[in-house]
């Protein structure tokens, strides 16, 4: 019936919610219903982005996070139609995979006819080790029912250990079969493209908003424009949508 999406990543600040935002706005582009939630605590990047209709999902009670509050997220789910997208906080990234696994919520889902997309960021780096490891550690923990999708990120370094490349790891080899396509973030001029996309993203713009804004000038929204059809003919090609 739907898509279910949920970006996960157990370490924070690799990109994670950045390809939760690329796929909403991708889906805007091509005009077809979503639904998206937002489930960050600390850091709700989706919801702040009024053109989305990101829905803020609360799942903190006092000053820690109850478990017991996914089953109203996913009973809507559960009963979706149109697809959907979940971005997950790294502060929730422990208690959501156990309230899923602990529930068998992925047959539950599959039982309903949707499929469950689990993406996952991987970047160059320092960092390189501590992705692989969490997509090696989600696979691991989900159902063989679930797809992954791999964004592979160079913005912090080349994507590589030891010279090899991601699918010349042992990782990939492992796990192929569940891959159903890995998304390769494109390098852009970190000086001029780079920091008009951080400008864009820092005013919680999409790309149409910052487009047919004023507040770029017209090398910024062109060098925008070049991001927005690379970025979006990646995850065209991907087919994930």
């Amino acid at each position: 019936m739907a898509i279910i999406h949920i970006s996960l990543q157990a370490k924070g600040g690799v990109g994670k919610s950045f390809l939760a935002l690329m796929l909403s706005m991708f889906y805007r582009h091509i005009e077809r219903p979503v639904k998206i939630f937002d489930t960050d605590p600390a850091n709700a990047t989706l919801f702040g982005f009024s053109a989305l209709n990101a829905e803020k999902f609360e799942i903190m009670k006092k000053d820690d996070i109850d478990k017991r509050l996914f089953d109203r997220l996913f009973s809507q789910i559960l009963s979706a139609t149109d697809d959907v997208i979940i971005d997950v906080g790294a502060n929730a990234f422990i208690p959501l995979c156990s309230y899923i696994i602990s529930n068998n919520l992925i047959t539950m889902l599959t039982q309903e006819g949707h499929q469950v997309i689990i993406h996952a960021s991987i970047v160059g780096g320092q960092n390189l080790k501590h992705t692989v490891n969490g997509f090696d550690a989600l696979c691991s923990q989900f159902p063989e029912s679930t797809g992954f999708v791999i964004w592979l990120n160079p913005f912090w370094g080349e994507i590589e250990f030891e010279g090899k490349s991601f699918e010349k790891l042992k990782v990939y080899e492992k796990h192929k079969s569940r891959i159903r396509s890995i998304i390769k973030i494109p390098e852009w001029d970190a000086s001029l493209h780079g920091r008009d996309l951080a400008a864009m993203l820092e005013k919680q713009k999409t790309f149409d908003e910052a487009l047919a804004s004023e507040d770029f000038s017209i090398f910024e929204r062109q060098r925008l424009n070049i991001i927005k059809n690379e970025m979006f003919q990646t995850i065209e090609t991907a087919q994930i949508v």
